[in-house]
Order: structure tokens, then sequence, then C-alpha cells
């Protein structure tokens, strides 16, 4: 053909390159223009880095945020089920996971104390020490309700005010009468000082009622 294109090897340079030729009618010649193909694909490659580099941004914002969205929904999740001062699950939270383990128990056969606290003499405390200085004290014992749990499906809570609860599936009266009193001794050992109990420290009262399906009589309510 008198004109096309053609790819070939420079036998001058050795470089690939890409080319068009028409042969000149008015002389006995062939031009032909060529580039490299380095040459050829410069603006598509400096296309594709720009690509590459949106897409990178665009990877790391989704990134970013979308940890930040995890983040904001295990927040979320916490105000929902737990008390903002102790840490403690919230009431809510409490009334819901018993009313899950009644119906547990009920089908396994398997049975479920709860354990009801209640720190002695609370509202002296508060018009002795003052409300923060109450704050900190609920803290304090929350912490050591809640590090007394030994199983995994025990759960601690606050009923509110200065009353907490503990859920123990699968325990039976002498198991949750154990855990009472182990926290009632943790709280004892804090030594928080309290003028307006007899004890001179703060202490605690606990109550256990303990579901056996087939046994006890009563229904639940929360």
């Amino acid at each position: 053909p008198r004109a096309g294109s053609l790819t070939y090897t420079s036998g001058i340079d050795g470089v690939p390159r890409l080319g068009s030729y028409q042969h000149l009618s008015e002389f006995p010649l062939t031009l032909l223009v060529s580039q490299s193909g380095w040459d050829v694909q410069r603006g598509w490659r400096s296309e594709l880095r720009w690509h590459a580099i949106i897409l990178a941004i665009v990877v790391i914002v989704v990134i970013v945020l979308g940890g930040r969205a995890v983040e904001a929904n295990r927040v979320l999740n916490t105000l929902a089920t737990h008390d903002g001062l102790t840490g403690l699950a919230n009431r809510r939270y409490l009334d819901a996971t018993i009313e899950r383990e009644f119906r547990r128990a009920a089908r396994s056969r398997q049975p479920l104390s709860i354990v009801m606290i209640d720190i002695d003499h609370f509202k002296g405390y508060n018009d002795c020490y003052g409300h923060p200085a109450g704050d900190d004290c609920l803290c304090a014992v929350a912490g050591a309700i809640g590090g007394c749990l030994r199983r995994a499906g025990d759960l601690a809570g606050r009923y509110g005010g200065e009353e907490f609860i503990a859920v123990l599936p699968g325990s039976d009266a002498p198991r949750a009468l154990a855990f009472a009193e182990r926290m009632r001794l943790t709280v004892r050992g804090l030594a928080l000082q309290h003028g307006r109990n007899e004890r001179g420290i703060v202490t605690l009262s606990a109550g256990v009622a303990t579901f056996v399906p087939g046994r006890s009589a009563g229904s639940l309510q929360v």
C-alpha cells in the first residue's frame, strides 16, 4: 500500500516505534513519521497516574470515614446500653437482659439468680460529702461490683440511684449468695470513709432471688 501504519524496532537505537508512512507521488520517496512507544503512551500513563492518585485518595477517605462511623456506632451503642456515670449496664439494658435470661432459663431448665444491691445510707453520704463525692463513691462501688463478676454471661448494672443489680445466668442460690458475700467484702475493703454510717465506711446490703425452672412459682416482673 502507498500509505499505512506500522510498528517496528529502530535499527539505529533499538527502540520500538509506532509510525505512519506515505509514498510521495511526485518523488520516488516514502515519508515516515514515527514516535517511540514510550512517547505515544505518555499521555495515557499520565492520565492513569492521576486516576490512581484519585482512587487512592478515595480509598483513604472511605477507610477514615468508615472507621469513624464504626467508632460512632460503638459510642452510640455504649450510650444506649450503659450508665453514663458508672459504665455499668443501664436500667433499660438490665430489664431487657433479665427478660431474655428468664426465657432462656425456662427453656434450658437452668437456674437464674438476681442480686439486688443497695449502698447503705447513701443519702447521708451525699449530705455529708456532697454530690460530686457521691458520684465518686458510686463509681468506686460499681467498679468493685463489676470486678466480682466471674462468668462470661454475668452482668452488672445500675438500677437507679444507689441501687445496682447483678444478673447471674446459670447460678443457683448458693453461688449467688457467695457472689453477694464476695461483693460485700470487696466494697468493705475499699474503706471509703462514711461519717453517717455506724461502721464509719461505705457498706452495702444485698438480696438474692433465684429462679429454678419447674420449682419456682410466680412470673417475671421488671
